[in-house]
């Protein structure tokens, strides 16, 4: 019942409404924090990306899963909460982070801002794609090697040891 309600609540979209998603945000059950994670990204209320941030570390998978999917929904605040959230400690956040990246085409889309040299992203693009060859997520890069240029630079710079190596600037840093 209280989850139908919580749906109900989400589809009237007013600010009581909106109050009451946020607010179940932190529920007991983990049910609940995952529709209303899922209620914020259809609801794109990105004055929520800093909650939404936290449910990364819920223990429950779906909780994260609906958590990383609404970031991506709100647009650039929540891309930039996951790309920066590639750098945490906790590796269930991350891995949900890039899956994320990887599942909405933002990553092909920062590779192609890369290769086309597009100023007013690149400090962001190559920062998530530093970010995940640090943090070793080179199979989510591996489909891109060969159609992209920059990402085979930066590949062939990388150390032997890639888990948590340090990763040269790329050309648009320099």
């Amino acid at each position: 019942i209280r989850i139908n309600a919580l749906m109900t609540v989400g589809k009237i979209n007013d600010l009581s409404s909106v109050k009451t998603v946020i607010e179940a945000l932190e529920d007991e059950q983990w049910e609940i924090r995952a529709i209303a994670a899922g209620i914020i990204g259809e609801m794109a209320i990105k004055g929520a990306a800093y909650r939404l941030v936290n449910l990364l570390r819920d223990p429950n998978w779906y909780v994260r899963k609906n958590a990383a999917r609404s970031l991506a929904r709100l647009g650039l605040i929540g891309i930039n909460a996951l790309i920066n959230t590639i750098d945490s400690d906790d590796r269930f956040a991350r891995d949900m982070c890039v899956q994320t990246l990887e599942e909405n085409g933002i990553i092909e889309e920062m590779l192609n801002i890369l290769t086309r040299k597009e100023s007013k992203k690149s400090g962001l693009a190559s920062k998530m794609i530093r970010l995940l060859i640090s943090h070793g997520y080179l199979n989510y890069l591996e489909n891109f090697r060969n159609s992209h240029s920059i990402l085979q630079s930066l590949l062939s710079q990388r150390p032997d040891n890639h888990q948590e190596a340090t990763v040269e600037k790329t050309p648009l840093e320099n």
